[in-house]
């Protein structure tokens, strides 16, 4: 009686030995997915930071592309009105 239970406990034991050794595995390799998930959202983010700063960045370089010109315009009137002085400084030199 003893017999027949110790070797099907043996069985037994050899498919829960088989099962953990593949339990083991398959947890090793759901370690190595997640390790790499794990960088890859790490790189994402490092993208996004990046990319929301050169939006910043372009963001700035329009503000202040549009100031410059405001500037510019703002100057060339005073060219003109420069040049009109010029004039009448010669003609009253002359």
């Amino acid at each position: 009686m003893v017999i027949p239970l110790r070797e099907k406990l043996a069985v037994v034991t050899k498919q829960y030995n088989e099962a953990m050794a593949n339990l083991k595995e398959q947890q090793e390799k759901l370690d190595k997915i997640q390790s790499e998930i794990a960088s890859k959202k790490a790189l994402l983010d490092e993208n996004n930071a990046k990319k929301e700063q050169y939006q910043n960045d372009i963001n700035m370089c329009t503000v202040k592309l549009d100031r410059a010109g405001r500037l510019l315009g703002g100057l060339g009137g005073e060219s003109d009105r420069w040049e009109g002085i010029v004039q009448e400084m010669n003609v009253y030199y002359e």
